[in-house]
């Protein structure tokens, strides 16, 4: 398989891993409380984990196949030879899992407002 299709199958597998746990962590939860459910769950990893694989997919997806070719990234993203994840990689995935936790903690309010604890 060439390495194109395979980073556009990678992408696509995680837009589809990040729409489902959004819906399962995000809108599922939200859709219960308001249909007057008696328990409601919600999970703290699907909501941190739902925009990070959703956008990293989309960029997968998205961008050139070229730019994530070995030694193509910019290493302070991506080191190519130890295959770990540069500075920037981590300030991405941090801000990424950031917006998770900001969703996690609006869902929580959204559902104290329904009078769920």
């Amino acid at each position: 398989m060439k390495d194109e299709t395979r980073t556009r199958l990678a992408g696509l597998v995680l837009v589809a891993s990040g729409a489902l746990l959004g819906y399962f962590g995000l809108v599922s939860p939200l859709l219960a409380a308001e249909a007057g459910k008696a328990e409601v769950r919600t999970s703290l990893k699907a909501t941190l984990f739902a925009p990070t694989a959703l956008l990293l997919g989309l960029l997968l997806v998205a961008l050139p196949p070229r730019l994530f070719a070995r030694g193509a990234a910019p290493t302070w993203l991506v080191d190519a030879d130890s295959r770990r994840l540069g500075l920037g990689g981590y300030v991405l995935v941090g801000a990424l899992l950031l917006l998770g936790l900001a969703l996690h903690v609006w869902v929580q309010s959204r559902l104290s407002e329904l009078g769920y604890a």
